[in-house]
């Protein structure tokens, strides 16, 4: 509930307009002592004018230094005092009884509770009063003869004091409620729009409209925005509530490292803003590595072993600079560094515009192309190491937009990720291949297998294993032809999550290889809790073959312990004899590489059953 006084917000929404009719009331005072000074009314009421003048001179004199409730007060004190002297000069026949019941009106209205039931008992008081006064000054006969009119005005008295609080009191209590209700809705209307529910934080357009306050001052400074990397894979892994915990904890760190002269906020699902005025005594460089190193020290959320990571965009804000142009170049600098994985900053630069501009007409092609499946499947031989036969093939998305021209997968792939895609783009691709997979036994026989890279959010979609059961059915493929390909990064999130899945998918019968291992973050654990049947070496590791020694024994370790396991050991990005040769001494399976064959479309001539 909202507390205010809600009489004093009245009486100082009205003192302007007391303040401008108390000389009004001076001037008639006065005036009202002069005219009684030549009439036949006793003396005493022009001192008692008099006074009353001056006294309202005083309170426009000082009317900046005395309070409103001072100036209330004194007016009704004022008003009574002029009531008692006209009841004592004209008993029931002047209007000194309404004049205190009008003072009594302007106390309850404007006076806190408590002096109004003061002044309510004050009243009374003075009329009981104003009737032993009448035995000494009996100007009025009825008030001292006719014992019954007395009692009567006075029971009046308390009957409309009585009415007046209970009604006043009453009404005042229901526009309060209404109006705490009210300025609760606005509040939460105001926190609503203006603020993030889950962190507190300002949201985008308090943010801005915060700038634009600081920045009308020509002060200088650097926009900051932050991206959280993967957030959605950690809300596939975990739950929606650790990616919310990620959020908080990181506006914990966040509103712990700025400076009162600095600001953050929320400004989308997983993205912050940060404002660094230029003001500051340490330089923009030493300020921002205190944040990140603040951000990564300090991140822990319990039962999540990764560390947040971040994209982040920055621009230099000048003077002159209008904040939403500013704003919208942070906004391109980090749109670049998250579809270039930039692991730094990335400041703005106007070469940014055609390049994003670019990406953005690819995002509208890209969208297009998964919605009509414009896109081709290519398959590149896994070949026997000893005899050179073709044990199966993998399947490679290619894309040959009309207005572009080939664009490899390495630059459309991170799009559809960033664009949140990937299922849309995953089921697609599948669906094509699945479409395939009869014709491609029928080249190469019964027992090939043909694997299809899967991304970790894909990987992580909940109805991931139903999608793929309901396709075998469909097109009435034996599971043992397939091979699902996940690479490594989606393994250190959370081991329990992808053992389920995996376990899954073994279930239907389905492979999994295990892609790019030694590329990231390897484990040779994986091998023995993962339930896999195929490990693909990283072409990384097969470029320096004989050019580094620990490679070779690296990979001769690797080769041997999956052998222990019974896991096929594939190497990719062969594109030459010598490696070729080593690779088939440290005993690996399969081949997969340029040396042996180019990713192909499906009707290619060269597509074979062998290739000796």
């Amino acid at each position: 509930m909202i507390n205010k006084d809600y009489n004093q917000k009245m009486l100082e929404r009205i003192e302007i307009s007391f303040d401008k009719v108390m000389p009004v009331c001076a001037v008639v005072a006065f005036a009202s002592a002069i005219i009684i000074y030549f009439s036949s009314i006793p003396n005493y009421f022009v001192i008692v004018d008099g006074v009353i003048g001056v006294v309202f001179l005083y309170l426009v004199a000082l009317k900046n230094i005395i309070s409103i409730d001072t100036k209330m007060i004194l007016t009704i004190i004022t008003a009574v005092i002029i009531g008692v002297l006209s009841f004592a000069d004209g008993g029931f026949g002047s209007a000194g009884l309404l004049i205190i019941m009008i003072a009594n009106v302007i106390a309850v209205v404007f006076s806190s509770k408590r002096f109004s039931r003061i002044m309510a008992v004050a009243s009374v008081a003075i009329f009981i009063g104003l009737w032993g006064l009448a035995w000494v000054n009996p100007v009025d006969l009825s008030v001292t003869k006719d014992l019954g009119k007395w009692v009567i005005h006075l029971f009046v008295m308390i009957l409309y004091l009585a009415l007046l609080h209970t009604v006043v009191y009453a009404v005042k209590s229901y526009l309060i409620e209404n109006i705490e209700e009210l300025e609760e809705s606005v509040e939460v209307a105001y926190q609503y729009a203006y603020f993030d529910h889950l962190t507190g934080l300002p949201n985008n357009e308090k943010f801005i409209n915060d700038l634009n306050i600081n920045t009308k001052k020509h002060e200088m400074g650097y926009l900051v925005y932050f991206t959280v990397k993967n957030l959605n894979l950690i809300n596939s892994i975990y739950n929606d509530r650790v990616g919310d915990q990620v959020l908080v904890k990181l506006t914990d760190i966040f509103n712990k490292t700025k400076t009162k002269d600095e600001m953050v906020a929320r400004i989308g699902g997983n993205e912050f803003a940060l404002w660094l005025p230029l003001s500051r005594v340490l330089a923009f460089n030493e300020r921002i590595n205190i944040i990140i190193h603040n951000l990564y020290e300090n991140f822990y959320i319990p039962g999540m072993s990764k560390k947040a990571e971040f994209y982040i965009g920055c621009t230099k804000h000048q003077a002159n600079d209008n904040i939403v142009v500013s704003c919208h170049r942070t906004r391109l600098a980090l749109t670049y560094a998250k579809s270039h994985k930039e692991d730094g900053i990335v400041f703005y630069d106007e070469t940014l515009d055609r390049l994003i501009r670019d990406e953005e007409e690819m995002k509208e092609l890209l969208l297009d192309a998964i919605v009509n499946e414009d896109f081709e499947i290519h398959y590149q031989h896994k070949v026997d190491a000893r005899t050179k036969h073709i044990q199966g093939v993998e399947a490679l998305a290619r894309w040959h937009p009309n207005d572009i021209g080939h664009v490899s997968p390495s630059t459309f792939i991170p799009i559809v990720e960033n664009m949140n895609q990937a299922i849309s783009f995953g089921e697609m691709i599948i669906k094509l291949v699945f479409n395939d997979v009869k014709e491609l036994i029928s080249i190469y026989g019964d027992d090939v297998t043909v694997s299809i890279n899967i991304s970790p959010s894909h990987l992580m979609y909940d109805r991931f294993c139903e999608f793929l059961e309901e396709l075998l059915e469909t097109y009435e493929i034996d599971p043992m032809n397939i091979i699902l390909e996940v690479t490594e990064d989606v393994m250190i999130e959370n081991f329990e999550s992808v053992s389920y899945v995996l376990r899954n998918i073994k279930a239907l019968g389905i492979g999994i290889s295990l892609d790019d291992f030694g590329s990231g973050y390897s484990s040779l654990n994986y091998l023995s809790i993962l339930d896999i049947d195929e490990l693909k070496i990283d072409k990384s590791f097969v470029d320096q073959i004989n050019k580094n020694n620990k490679i070779n024994i690296m990979l001769e370790m690797i080769i041997r312990l999956s052998q222990q396991y019974q896991l096929k050991v594939v190497a990719e990005g062969v594109e030459s004899e010598e490696q070729y040769l080593k690779l088939l001494d440290l005993g690996c399976d399969l081949i997969q590489g340029y040396y042996f064959s180019k990713p192909m479309p499906l009707d290619h001539d060269t597509l074979m059953v062998s290739l000796i």
